[in-house]
């Protein structure tokens, strides 16, 4: 038993934005749109996404209104927050922009470290030859 409180909605679509003051609970997933059947301009992303992180700067704050006063973590969108994460309303970001920014910094830095213990590889087999 979940423990709804005060607002029991099943099925509903939302065609506009929804706000919420509090905790939102749901069972299931959360979906986003995915494939090429909703997308055009597809392109390969080709920016650096770990140099756009390592220029976000994250912050530890509390929202003013907030009655337990819960300390949080992340971006200020006036401060060091790269522009593609801002919301349109430019008073949130899109979780999803952020996601995948982090996802390609990831893939970048796997790629990099591969590339270093190939590198640490072949420096090892070389001493091996020398001794």
């Amino acid at each position: 038993d979940i423990g709804y409180k005060d607002v029991h909605s099943y099925n509903v679509i939302a065609e506009k934005d929804l706000i919420a003051k509090g905790d939102i609970y749901y069972q299931g997933k959360t979906k986003l749109a995915s494939s090429e059947k909703f997308k055009k301009d597809i392109k390969k992303w080709e920016t650096n996404a770990t140099n756009l992180l390592k220029a976000t700067q994250l912050y530890e704050y509390k929202y003013i209104h907030d009655e337990d006063q819960e300390t949080h973590h992340g971006v200020i969108i006036e401060r060091e927050t790269p522009n593609h994460i801002i919301s349109n309303d430019a008073l949130s970001i899109s979780t999803d922009e952020m996601l995948f920014t982090t996802t390609k910094a990831l893939q970048e830095q796997i790629e990099r470290n591969d590339k270093l213990e190939n590198r640490i590889k072949i420096l090892e087999d070389k001493l091996k030859w020398m001794n």
